[in-house]
């Protein structure tokens, strides 16, 4: 006998406790409690350059694929910022509201890299 049980998305992980109480056609009887441990949801973003080395002032090409917590690609309507910052944590380039179709979305750096 298998039970399916649906729990709701959380962006944090959570205790909780499973409770389990009934009585089987042949007069079996169970009653149990166990703390269970709720993972959050995330999401993995995997980066892929065009190449691994690069020499300076070469364009660098990558994209970006979101994924969440089941390596499954995130909707094809989600949305989100990419940027790129150097050994310091300043800027150096950026996208706003990038929509990531699938990976599809192809990036284009002309010479930034040339100052790291």
């Amino acid at each position: 006998m298998w039970v399916e049980i649906v729990v709701p998305p959380s962006s944090s992980n959570v205790k909780g406790k499973l409770q389990v109480k009934g009585t089987f056609s042949d007069g079996y009887k169970i009653d149990d409690e166990k703390e269970v441990h709720i993972r959050g949801s995330s999401i993995v973003t995997f980066v892929q350059t065009d190449k691994p080395i690069y020499k300076p002032g070469q364009t660098v090409q990558f994209r970006v694929l979101p994924l969440d917590s089941q390596l499954k690609p995130l909707d094809a309507n989600s949305v989100g910022d990419v940027w790129i910052e150097d050994p310091s944590g300043i800027r150096v380039a950026q996208w706003k509201e990038v929509k990531f179709d699938e990976g599809k979305y192809l990036f284009d750096i002309n010479g930034v890299l040339s100052c790291f």
